[in-house]
C-alpha cells in the first residue's frame, strides 16, 4: 500500500470506531431513557397517593371546615401520610441509585412477614379510608434478597390490591416456604 491509501484506511477506521462508539452511546441513552420512564411510573404510582391524602386534609384545615378537636387525629394521619412518602423516596432513591451505578443490590435473610407488615402499616390511612381490611397471614418465611427491593414489590402489590378493593373487602397476604429440590437426571 502505499502513502494515501494508509493514510485512507486510517480515516477510515477512526470513522468505523467513531461510528460504533456512537452506536453504544445510543444504546446506552435507550437504556437509561427506559430506566426514565420505568422510575417516572413508579414515582407517580406510589407517591400519588399519599400526596393527595396530605394535600386533602391541608386543604380542609386551609379553609376551615374542621374544628382542632376534628384536627387533633389527622396529625397522625398527615405524619403517617409524610412518612410514608418519605420511606418510598428513599427506596426509589436507592433503587434507582443501584441502578445508575451499576452496583449490586445487598441481599440477606429477611423476614416476610415483618416487611407485609411494615407495608400494611404504611398503606394503612388508605386501608382505613376505603373501608378495608388487610390480615397478613404469612408463615415465619425468609426471604433472601434486598430488602428495599422487596418492600417496592410489596408496596406496590398492596397498593394495587388496596386500589381495585371496595368497602368491606378483606385483602389476606400469604406467604409459604417451598423446599428447594433438585433432580438428577
Amino acid at each position: 500500500m502505499d502513502d494515501s491509501q494508509k493514510k485512507a484506511l486510517r480515516v477510515l477506521s477512526k470513522r468505523v470506531v467513531n461510528e460504533l462508539e456512537l452506536r453504544k452511546k445510543i444504546r446506552d441513552l435507550n437504556t437509561l431513557n427506559e430506566f426514565k420512564d420505568k422510575l417516572l411510573s413508579i414515582i407517580g404510582h406510589d407517591l400519588r397517593s399519599p400526596m393527595n391524602s396530605i394535600h386533602s386534609i391541608i386543604e380542609l384545615i386551609d379553609q376551615q371546615m374542621l374544628t382542632e378537636e376534628q384536627i387533633k387525629p389527622l396529625r397522625r394521619i398527615l405524619r403517617s401520610e409524610v412518612q410514608s412518602s418519605l420511606n418510598l423516596l428513599d427506596n426509589i432513591l436507592h433503587w434507582s441509585s443501584l441502578y445508575l451505578t451499576g452496583k449490586e443490590a445487598t441481599a440477606t435473610n429477611i423476614s416476610f412477614k415483618k416487611v407485609v407488615e411494615e407495608c400494611i402499616e404504611l398503606l394503612s390511612y388508605e386501608v382505613d379510608k376505603k373501608g378495608i381490611r388487610v390480615k397478613n397471614k404469612c408463615d415465619s418465611t425468609q426471604a433472601y434478597g434486598d430488602v428495599e427491593m422487596i418492600k417496592l414489590v410489596v408496596r406496590n402489590i398492596l397498593s394495587n390490591a388496596i386500589k381495585f378493593s371496595e368497602g368491606g373487602d378483606v385483602i389476606t397476604v400469604s406467604s409459604k416456604s417451598l423446599k428447594k429440590t433438585s433432580t438428577l437426571e
